[in-house]
């Protein structure tokens, strides 16, 4: 039988190559490749105008093989053609970037005053309007070979359509143009096709963009090439800085259109200003072109690009806060109806909640306030109402060590600046659009060194209004201060000790002036200086020092002191002091923070190694041993058990001792009058106790445990002996542990009877169910 399972499984492999390849070379398909069901999913507005409906292509699996193939085959080809400002569905590229260039442009206007505004152009039913011949022109215009070129136009635009309506098909539709959506290849065409109009806007002298300017002459570092435009498949951000440009865009946008068909619908374009700041030139400019929506600081609200909320003022940024709220919260009161045990909320928490602010909270700078109050909400719904409750940081930690593996909203959105951080840092990311204006970000800081990245390192250069607390750069700064890595100063060469803060060049006392932070921003080279006649490194005698001089005169006498002797050169600094400067070295800081990424963390590091460091106690060595924890998890137990087990090992059981503090009454067991800890609730209660012996004797007879063993495996998850069947071990106990849970509290609140026999019977009926 598997001998001809696997003959038929290579006959049709060969069947599919050779189908597949004469698709691609001669554009001859199955005629069940050009056979589309379409189903129509309603779009916002009103759903009595077809425009409101989006068709989704119901294609056969082979078809969509064949095309998921060609996508994957030519995203790479395609991602040195189309420009790194168009991010949509190319490797390598990502959505956020344009959220986040966008987000620090309008910093840096407002921060600089800058006039201009930006347009989310808006497209009328972009992929349907595609015109096959203008799309043949424009993949021959990049180079694609001709026979898959016709290949492609003859699959995507002969195609016969029924459209599903409530049930029922209409007759076949010859369709003429459009790119069919559901398509794996339809987002990379509709990429090529966008292109030319990105590319007249781009290549166009007339038009100015958001010209990036320095906060200083000369200016600290390069700077980024002007921006004229971004995308994601048919979202098109552009930015304005004058009327001639808003000219000059008509003018693209009129012969982009006559050429491919495309439509733009003024009334659903979106225009706000850049520096937020309300200008009644450019009002008047968008009321003539009927384009209605004008964001500015005063506007009721903020305005979302790609999703992405975009904030003016702290007004704004409480309104997306609050319905961010509102949606966890509706989220949960859905979730809130099914009956999961505690690790099963926190599951759902993870990834139906939670995840529904991710999206946001990559750049939106959120308050503390905000913070609190998801944490707030969360907690409840996966630890319950019940007390006392378990801490919300106990819930955090990895389930390794107890936890429940819950992600903290705060260290979440720290974790997903790792990736801006490594953009700045590496080399490697330099094919990013978004790279450069970080850095330039960093340059505009007032006092920043010449290389803008020491203000990550060094805390002291974050000063000014784009560091404040509701800046993004602020963001940055948090999460990489939590990175457990130091830069290597050590391995500084001449020209490095040059450019690096003077304190850490120098072994200075506690309480020395170097340590204020603003005299941690003095370089280097304020103190230090090369000599070319020695051909050293030497201090700067009074006369070449720069202000503050009295200081550094001060630190002069106290280095060239002998005793008592307070400030001294760093080890490493010594063998530097007489190394003749090399011009062949590399005098910027590249070494360093090569050497600072060289750090096994970065290798080991992913989101949830760099959230492990941001919790107290949830790196290794972890409390249970982890087959025993992993059984716990995945052992058969009811999801009301395993909640009541997992209460109890986090020692949050409502133990009399602690219910007669929150409500004044018998500290004592209700069973037995006796002294109530958690060993005697479990077990060492004599009314308990025989339930579990009953348990154990029929359904592990030839086991013995010694009640100290129990307990420490029941308590703690110490690892049971080896003889023991783990796995039925745990869905044992978890039984018993439930049915004398409920029975002790149906005693204590609505006094139903305590009977031995009774929840014994319980027990063994429960525990068939899992057999």
């Amino acid at each position: 039988m598997a001998d001809t399972q696997k003959e038929a499984l290579l006959r049709s492999k060969s069947l599919a190559a050779k189908v597949y390849n004469q698709a691609l070379q001669t554009g001859c398909f199955p005629p069940s490749w050009q056979q589309l069901r379409v189903r129509l999913l309603p779009k916002k507005g009103a759903l009595t105008s077809l425009k409101n409906w989006r068709p989704i292509s119901l294609i056969n699996c082979d078809a969509k093989i064949f095309t998921r193939i060609v996508t994957k085959r030519l995203a790479p080809i395609l991602h040195k053609v189309i420009h790194p400002q168009q991010t949509g569905f190319l490797p390598g590229r990502f959505i956020a970037e344009n959220g986040l260039a966008l987000q620090l442009i309008m910093e840096q206007a407002q921060l600089q005053q800058k006039p201009g505004i930006g347009m989310l152009l808006d497209q009328e039913k972009a992929y349907d309007r595609v015109h096959p011949l203008y799309l043949e022109k424009t993949m021959l215009a990049v180079g694609l070979p001709v026979a898959f070129v016709d290949a492609i136009k003859n699959l995507f635009f002969g195609n016969r359509i029924q459209i599903n309506i409530n049930g029922y098909f209409t007759e076949d539709i010859y369709q003429q143009r459009g790119l069919r959506q559901g398509d794996p290849l339809s987002p990379l065409l509709f990429n090529l096709a966008l292109e030319p109009f990105l590319l007249s806007i781009m290549n166009d002298p007339a038009f100015q963009g958001f010209v990036f300017s320095p906060s200083s002459l000369p200016p600290v570092g390069p700077l980024p090439p002007a921006i004229k435009c971004m995308a994601y498949a048919d979202d098109v951000c552009v930015f304005l800085s004058s009327l001639t440009d808003f000219t000059r865009l008509q003018d693209h946008i009129q012969a982009y259109t006559a050429v491919s068909n495309a439509l733009f619908n003024h009334h659903k374009t979106e225009a706000f200003a850049l520096n937020g700041r309300r200008h009644d030139e450019w009002s008047a400019i968008l009321d003539h072109h009927t384009i209605p929506r004008y964001y500015h600081r005063f506007s009721p609200s903020g305005f979302r690009y790609l999703g992405f909320p975009i904030c003016y003022t702290d007004h704004h940024r409480k309104q997306v806060e609050q319905h961010l709220l509102e949606i966890v919260k509706t989220q949960i009161k859905i979730y809130s109806q099914r009956n999961l045990s505690i690790r099963g909320r926190a599951t759902i928490a993870n990834s139906l909640i939670l995840s529904k602010v991710w999206f946001a909270l990559r750049q939106l700078v959120a308050s503390s306030s905000f913070f609190q109050a998801l944490v707030k909400i969360i907690s409840a719904f996966v630890g319950g109402s019940s007390q006392p409750r378990i801490s919300f940081a106990q819930m955090c930690q990895p389930m390794e060590n107890g936890g429940l593996g819950l992600l903290h909203p705060k260290h979440q959105q720290l974790a997903m600046q790792l990736r801006w951080i490594g953009y700045m840092l590496r080399s490697d990311v330099s094919h990013s659009f978004l790279t450069p204006i970080l850095l330039h970000h960093l340059s505009l800081i007032p006092g920043v060194p010449p290389d803008p990245r020491q203000a990550l390192f060094f805390p002291a250069f974050r000063q000014g209004p784009l560091c404040e607390l509701a800046r993004t750069a602020r963001l940055w700064f948090t999460a990489f201060d939590a990175i457990p890595v130091h830069l290597p100063v050590h391995r500084a060469n001449v020209s490095n000790c040059l450019a690096l803060p003077l304190h850490h060049l120098l072994i200075l006392p506690t309480s020395h002036w170097l340590h204020k932070t603003k005299y941690q921003r003095l370089l280097g080279d304020s103190f230090f200086i090369y000599d070319d006649h020695q051909h050293s490194l030497r201090p700067r005698i009074p006369s070449e020092q720069p202000r503050p001089r009295y200081l550094l005169r001060r630190l002069y006498r106290d280095l060239l002191a002998v005793s008592p002797r307070t400030v001294d050169l760093q080890p490493w600094l010594w063998p530097l002091i007489d190394v003749p400067l090399n011009p062949n070295v590399n005098s910027s800081l590249d070494p360093l923070i090569q050497g600072f990424l060289d750090d096994p963390f970065w290798s080991l590091s992913d989101n949830k190694y760099y959230r492990s460091h941001l919790l107290p106690g949830s790196l290794p060595p972890y409390k249970y041993p982890p087959r025993v924890i992993k059984s716990f998890w995945s052992a058969p137990m009811s999801p009301y058990a395993r909640t009541i087990w997992y209460k109890i090992l986090t020692q949050r059981a409502p133990l009399q001792p602690l219910l007669a503090i929150l409500h004044p009454q018998d500290p004592q067991c209700v069973h037995c009058h006796g002294e109530e800890d958690l060993a005697h609730f479990v077990y060492l209660c004599p009314k308990k106790r025989p339930i579990w012996e009953a348990v154990l004797s029929r359904h592990l007879p030839l086991y013995f445990l010694r009640p100290s063993i129990l307990l420490d495996f029941v308590l703690y998850l110490r690892s049971p002996p080896s003889y023991l069947p783990l796995a039925k071990a745990l869905t044992l106990f978890s039984a018993i542990l439930h049915k004398l849970w409920s029975a002790h509290w149906n005693l204590k609140i609505h006094a139903v009877p305590f009977h031995e026999l009774t929840i014994t019977k319980s027990i063994n009926q429960q525990l068939s169910s899992f057999d």
